[in-house]
């Protein structure tokens, strides 16, 4: 268990900071993570919605939009799957700006890092602080090791609660037969927005970084990349969305503006034109594919 940690000041007069002063939900969550008992120095460690609530006092629906607005100010990415947490400064504040190479602290971070699992947050960590901390990259693993089991995603445990909830209110009649208690006349139903939007932006401003940037994640851009991620062509897997976007960088040249189309006009996509129903059909179906007919 951690016993000290170190909090600046000027969080509460930093960009996060000044954005966050109408959301004391959210100001609550980003003191938590970096003062948390379960955390590290590197500020990448296991962090379930559960031990927000019990630790804060938050509600479950006020920690998941408290996470959501923390990862649209860019202070910290939120594994919704493993449910690891990367506070992206926190190491910079809890180590140091940059480190040399026999310092002691550079072996710390080595071995915390050794006990964190492959998660693509890790990648994240390694590549910003690789060269501060004096990181090696990751090995690639043997083509002998098989994969690794795969995450259930957040809808099957979201119908998994679902049907656990179901079960409980299964109720026995006086002759042994089960009906369903009818849900109270008050009780409101919340359905909880897991959308990893600002991930999905992060790997599509890496990944192609000559498309129009997002600036503004508006309400409609919101409920394009909701119903994307929860779709059946890209669905809510994170690494499709990466491999979607890769393939657009590198088997689409008309969409990325580097080859005309049948009328001799240039174009290039952005993530609001992907995102639309019938545009995000056909690139999937392989229509704008090198020497397919478009345009």
């Amino acid at each position: 268990m951690r016993e000290y940690a170190k909090v600046t000041p000027c969080f509460w007069t930093g960009r996060t900071g000044r954005g966050l002063r109408k959301d004391p939900d959210a100001q609550i969550t980003a003191l938590y993570l970096m003062t948390s008992q379960h955390a590290n120095m590197l500020g990448l460690y296991y962090c379930p919605v559960a031990y927000i609530v019990a630790d804060t006092g938050l509600t479950e629906e006020g920690a998941y939009k408290a996470l959501q607005r923390l990862s649209e100010e860019r202070f910290c990415t939120y594994d919704w799957e493993s449910e690891w947490v990367w506070v992206h400064e926190m190491a910079r504040f809890q180590i140091a700006d940059q480190l040399k190479a026999n310092d002691k602290q550079v072996f710390g971070i080595r071995n915390e890092l050794e006990k964190i699992p492959s998660l693509r947050i890790k990648k994240d960590f390694i590549e910003k602080y690789r060269k501060a901390f004096h990181i090696e990259s990751p090995k690639k693993p043997s083509p002998s090791e098989g994969p690794s089991k795969p995450l259930r995603s957040q809808e099957q445990e979201q119908e998994q609660e679902q049907e656990q909830e179901h079960l409980k209110d299964m109720i026995l009649t006086d002759h042994g037969e089960t009906s369903v208690s009818p849900p109270a006349p008050s009780a409101k139903v919340v359905h909880l927005d897991r959308t990893p939007y600002a991930e999905i932006m992060d790997r599509y401003h890496a990944t192609l970084p000559a498309l129009r940037s997002v600036r503004k994640l508006t309400p409609a851009r919101q409920a394009a990349i909701r119903n994307a991620w929860r779709g059946d062509l890209l669905g809510s897997d994170i690494v499709r969305w990466q491999e979607f976007f890769e393939y657009v960088r590198d088997d689409c040249p008309f969409l990325t503006g580097e080859k005309s189309g049948k009328d001799g006009r240039a174009f290039q996509a952005d993530l609001e034109w992907l995102m639309k129903p019938a545009n995000l059909v056909k690139v999937v179906e392989g229509k704008y594919e090198e020497g397919a007919r478009h345009g």
